[in-house]
């Protein structure tokens, strides 16, 4: 990933899938969709920002 890029985090409330969108930038009240069910999820500045230590160590991290 790009140091820059804003990443973030969201549950999606229908299908319960963890959404996470890396974008250079959007508006707080930008509103945001589930990539599997296209339900919106709330605005941009709802969502969470992901930690930076999770990203570096991988999807195995911790096991």
């Amino acid at each position: 990933m790009y140091p820059y890029m804003d990443e973030r985090e969201v549950v999606c409330p229908v299908c319960h899938t963890v959404n996470i969108f890396a974008v250079d930038h959007l508006p707080a009240d930008a509103l945001v969709c589930c990539s599997r069910c296209g339900e919106p999820v709330g605005r941009w500045s709802e969502t969470h920002e992901r930690p930076r230590e999770d990203l570096a160590l991988g999807p195995h991290a911790g096991s």
